[in-house]
């Protein structure tokens, strides 16, 4: 498992040489932050590199999801009530009071419980959190600002903040202040349960799938009308489409008869060419492309004998159905379909043909742009930075590059501007706005 961890600078709980000796099996990537504003800039174009994204807390996590787009699972480390009392006892170690301060923590339920069960008395009333503001340029000087103000007031005698930036403004304003971080053993834990849900999603997502497909002559279709010629071009034509959409799923194909094909996967891989079963391309391909269709059973088993069984099943439900279906079979006790081309395809189909046009033109293959198309549409926005689209598209940023420049050069996309790096001091970014 490849694992990136976003963490504040400083954090002297986040050892690169300590997390790797605990965790040997996990490729680990430290990124270091120093401020939350900049998270987003730092895992530009890294996420094709990781399987997963880990962060401090959920209020970072957050702030990201609203600025870049998510490829892989993000997960945050849980605040607990260890971590709270890390920050009071440190609190204490300044010689202050634990019972008169002020947070910027959100969970104020994690805050009041703590105190409960280590049976230290508080009032509510003296507990003070700053409001849920909206993190921007100002956040970090309007919520360093407020804290500074309860301690010069004598509402508080101390503070506790998660923003590294809001922590270091206070230190140099002489206010008594705590970092709020995850302990070590919460740490260990998040990597921990991340690994073992990692490792339970492989389990599934490498679950064997076949798939049978069944292909129908059309009603209208008349043999004796073609010569053997005619016919064999026929079955070449189909049984093409099915060996590219294999190829799609890096699946193994195995010919019954003529017009019955079996093929081989994993779970994982055809569900991110079908979306998750919501679509199966191969239907309206044969539709557009051929005088055929198809009946499709989709088997999932442990064993390829079980996988197998399970599709024909599929595909003999598919049949009874009237063709041009496909069902997904898990057992004999869970099975979900008829599934078909609905009456929004032919749309689909019309944008397909107009991408495949363009995708010749430039020099480009068809399923890339098709992607970025469906990214467009899925994230309502026509403008991204070649590390964007990266990420977007799971390929390099050298990839994405060329992608834009042979866009560029034809005319579907043009430069609206330059994306600055917080992060990073070196050349900024192009954005570019992409017409398809």
């Amino acid at each position: 498992m490849k694992l990136g961890i976003l963490f504040p600078e400083h954090a002297d709980c986040f050892n690169a040489k300590e997390l790797q000796q605990k965790f040997p099996n996990i490729a680990l990537m430290l990124l270091p932050y120093n401020s939350i504003l900049t998270i987003p800039d730092i895992i530009a174009g890294k996420q094709q590199q990781l399987d997963i994204l880990l962060f401090t807390g959920i209020t970072a996590l957050k702030h990201t999801e609203s600025k870049i787009a998510k490829t892989i699972p993000w997960e945050a480390i849980p605040h607990t009530s260890a971590s709270w009392l890390q920050a009071l006892l440190f609190i204490t170690r300044l010689g202050k009071s634990i019972t008169c301060i002020s947070t910027d923590l959100p969970d104020k339920d994690l805050v009041y419980t703590t105190f409960e069960d280590a049976k230290i008395p508080f009032i509510k009333k003296d507990i003070l959190f700053t409001p849920a503001y909206s993190i921007g340029p100002s956040f970090i000087n309007e919520t360093a600002q407020l804290h500074q103000q309860w301690y010069q007031t004598h509402k508080t005698t101390a503070c506790i903040t998660m923003f590294y930036e809001v922590y270091q403004k206070l230190l140099a304003n002489n206010v008594p202040v705590a970092f709020f971080l995850p302990t070590r053993s919460e740490i260990y834990n998040a990597i921990r349960n991340t690994q073992i849900n990692f490792l339970l999603d492989i389990s599934r997502e490498s679950q064997l799938v076949v798939i049978d497909i069944l292909i129908h002559e059309p009603k209208s279709y008349a043999p004796f009308t073609l010569d053997e010629y005619q016919l064999q071009l026929e079955n070449i034509n189909v049984a093409k489409h099915i060996y590219i959409f294999a190829q799609s799923i890096q699946a193994a194909v195995t010919p019954i008869t003529s017009n019955e094909y079996v093929l081989f996967t994993t779970r994982r891989i055809v569900e991110r060419q079908t979306d998750k079963f919501s679509s199966f391309p191969l239907l309206s391909t044969l539709q557009e492309k051929t005088n055929y269709t198809a009946s499709i059973g989709i088997g999932f088993g442990h064993t390829a004998q079980e996988a197998k069984s399970h599709a024909r099943t599929g595909k003999n439900k598919a049949v009874e159905s009237g063709g041009n279906r496909y069902y997904l079979v898990y057992d004999l006790e869970n099975i979900r379909g008829p599934f078909g081309i609905t009456a929004k395809e032919p749309q689909t189909v019309k944008t397909t043909n107009k991408l495949a046009t363009i995708a010749e033109q430039i020099g480009i293959n068809a399923y890339t742009l098709a992607r970025l198309h469906s990214i467009m549409v899925e994230q309502n926005k026509n403008e991204f930075t070649s590390a964007e689209l990266a990420d977007l598209l799971k390929i390099s940023v050298r990839s994405a590059n060329r992608l834009l420049t042979k866009l560029l050069y034809s005319k579907y996309c043009f430069e609206t501007g330059k994306k600055y790096s917080t992060a990073n001091k070196g050349r900024p970014s192009r954005i570019m706005h992409i017409q398809l």
